[in-house]
C-alpha cells in the first residue's frame, strides 16, 4: 500500500475517532484532538462567531455557542476522502434552528486539514441563507393532537383506534430488539402484527408520554415505561424516545427506540 494511502487512512480513522468523542456528548475529547494553532470556520452565518476560530478555546467557545443556536437531531458523516494531509466528507444534518424555532434538514461540506495526528484546520459550510428563510409552519400543534389522540386509543386498549390514524404507507422501527415483528415495520398490516406482539414479550405496567414537542410535520416525545420484560421475568423502568412523520393528516412514520440491550440484561425480578 502506498504510503500516501495509508497516511491518509490514518487521517481518516482519526477524524471518525475524534467525532465520535462530540457523539458522545464530549466536546473536550474532540478539542484535545485539535492543535494549540488551530484554525477553522464552521457554520459561519448560523453559529456566531464561527466565522473564525482560533485555537482550543475558540473551538470550546463554539461548541456552547452552537448548542443555543442549533439543536442536532442527526449528525450523519458520509462519502469520506482524502488527499495528503487532507480529509474531506459530508455530513447530512437534521437539526431545529432556535432562532425561528424550524427544523431543517441539510448537508454541509467539510475539509479537516492534519498535522502530527493532530487537526489544525477545518472549514465545515452549509447554506446559511437557506437556514435563514425557512419560514415558520403552521402544523407542529395540530399534528402534536393527532398523535396524542392516537396514542391516547392505544392507551385505551383500542390498537385499532391506533392503526386507524396511520397511512396505508406506513414504515417504522418501533421498540427494535425486543419485539421482533418491530424491526422493520411496511404498512398498516405489519403494524397490526407488531401491535399484537407486543403483549408477548412486554406486560406493560406504565405508559406515559411526556416532553411534547413538534416541527413542521414531525412530532417528538418520550415514553415513560415500566414493563415486565417476559422472556427474562425482569421489572424494567426505562424511558424512550418517539419521532413520529405526518403526512395527509396521517402517521406514516414512527420510530421508538429503547435501550434494548440494557432491558435485556436487567436480572432483577420486583412486584409491580
Amino acid at each position: 500500500m502506498p504510503e500516501d494511502t495509508k497516511q491518509v487512512e490514518k487521517n481518516i480513522a482519526r477524524v471518525q475517532e475524534l467525532l465520535a468523542e462530540i457523539a458522545r456528548g464530549n466536546p473536550k475529547g474532540y478539542v484535545d484532538g485539535i492543535s494549540e494553532d488551530f484554525v477553522g470556520t464552521i457554520m459561519s452565518g448560523i453559529v456566531p462567531g464561527g466565522e473564525s476560530i482560533k485555537g482550543k478555546e475558540g473551538m470550546m467557545a463554539f461548541f456552547e455557542n452552537s448548542s443555543k443556536v442549533v439543536e442536532v437531531l442527526k449528525f450523519e458523516a458520509v462519502d469520506w476522502c482524502g488527499k495528503g494531509d487532507n480529509v474531506y466528507f459530508t455530513v447530512n444534518w437534521e437539526f431545529i434552528y432556535k432562532p425561528t424555532q424550524q427544523f431543517v434538514k441539510t448537508t454541509g461540506n467539510v475539509r479537516k486539514v492534519l498535522k502530527n495526528n493532530l487537526i489544525c484546520e477545518k472549514y465545515h459550510l452549509i447554506n446559511a441563507d437557506a437556514i435563514k428563510k425557512t419560514k415558520a409552519d403552521p402544523r407542529p400543534e395540530s399534528n402534536i393532537k393527532l398523535v396524542q389522540d392516537a396514542v391516547g386509543e392505544y392507551m385505551k386498549g383500542n390498537p385499532a383506534g391506533y392503526v386507524a390514524a396511520c397511512h396505508e404507507d406506513f414504515s417504522g422501527c418501533i421498540l427494535p430488539g425486543l419485539v421482533p415483528s418491530g424491526e422493520k415495520i411496511k404498512g398498516l398490516d405489519g403494524l397490526n402484527k407488531m401491535l399484537n406482539d407486543i403483549p408477548t414479550y412486554l406486560d406493560i405496567k406504565k405508559f406515559e408520554p411526556v416532553n411534547w414537542s413538534g416541527v413542521n410535520n414531525i412530532v417528538y416525545f418520550t415514553v415513560n415505561w415500566e414493563f415486565v420484560y417476559k422472556p427474562t421475568g425482569a421489572f424494567v423502568k426505562t424511558s424512550s424516545v418517539v419521532r413520529k412523520v405526518i403526512k395527509d393528516g396521517k402517521i406514516c412514520e414512527k420510530y421508538h427506540i429503547a435501550d434494548a440491550e440494557t432491558v435485556k440484561k436487567a436480572k432483577s425480578l420486583v412486584s409491580a
